[in-house]
C-alpha cells in the first residue's frame, strides 16, 4: 500500500489505542474502523497505538480491513517506542498503572505526538466503542482558531 502521510486537505488522521491481553479487544476497534471507513468519503490514515499484545493475526485483520476500504493503517508499538516514559509512569503511579480500571493504552493516546510523523499536525482520537455515523471529515474541518 502506498504511503500517504501528510497534511493533504483530503487526508484525515485517526488514532486508536489498545492493549489486548485476551485477544478480544481488536474486534471492537475493527467494528469502529469499519464504520469510520464506510461513512467517510476522504482518505483516512489510522494510527494504531498498541503494545506486544497485538497478535499477528489481528494485525493482519486490520491490514485486510483497511485495504478493503482503500485506506491506510500504520502501527506503533508503544511499549517499544516509549519504553522509558511508560516505565517512569509505572514508577510514579505504581498503584494506578495496569489495573482493572486503567491500562497502559490510556497513556498511549497522550504519547501519540512523540511517535507520529512530524507531518501529522492534527489527529482525531476514537475509542474502540465508537461507531461513526457521519463523515468524520465534518469533525476534521471544525475550525480550532490558531490550532492546526
Amino acid at each position: 500500500m502506498q504511503k500517504r502521510i501528510g497534511q493533504d486537505a483530503r487526508m484525515v488522521h485517526v488514532a486508536y489505542a489498545m492493549t489486548d491481553k485476551q485477544g478480544t479487544y481488536s474486534k471492537y476497534i475493527g467494528a469502529s474502523m469499519c464504520s469510520l471507513f464506510a461513512r467517510t468519503e476522504v482518505w483516512v490514515t489510522v494510527h494504531l497505538l498498541h503494545d506486544e499484545t497485538l497478535t499477528e493475526k489481528n494485525r493482519e485483520y486490520f491490514i485486510a480491513l483497511t485495504r478493503k476500504f482503500g485506506q491506510q493503517i500504520l502501527f506503533y508499538n508503544m511499549a517499544e517506542l516509549c519504553a522509558d516514559i511508560l516505565q517512569a509512569a509505572r514508577d510514579i503511579f505504581k498503584a494506578a498503572v495496569d489495573t482493572a480500571y486503567y491500562t497502559p493504552a490510556a497513556l498511549y493516546r497522550i504519547l501519540a505526538p512523540k511517535v507520529l510523523p512530524a507531518e501529522v499536525q492534527r489527529l482525531i482520537y476514537l475509542d474502540a466503542d465508537t461507531i461513526v455515523n457521519m463523515d468524520i471529515r465534518k469533525l476534521w474541518e471544525v475550525f480550532l482558531m490558531d490550532i492546526p
